[in-house]
């Protein structure tokens, strides 16, 4: 098998597993939290973010090698 599907395959599995890392926190301790319901969407919209930031970072990272 190619050495660049490896790499997308583990790529996938390691975006698809720090997205689930993060929804898994956030419905882990926000309930917890005491927030309005409005505030809470607003962290759960940031911390989506910067996943997908962090995502994107991992795939650049890839990228360069």
């Amino acid at each position: 098998m190619s050495i660049v599907v490896l790499v997308a395959i583990a790529m996938l599995a390691l975006t698809t597993l720090v997205h689930f890392e993060v929804l898994s926190g956030l419905s882990r301790v926000l309930p917890m939290v005491p927030l309005r319901s409005r505030f809470k969407l607003l962290v759960v919209l940031g911390a989506t973010f910067l996943a997908h930031a962090l995502e994107i970072a991992l795939y650049a990272v890839a990228l360069l090698l």
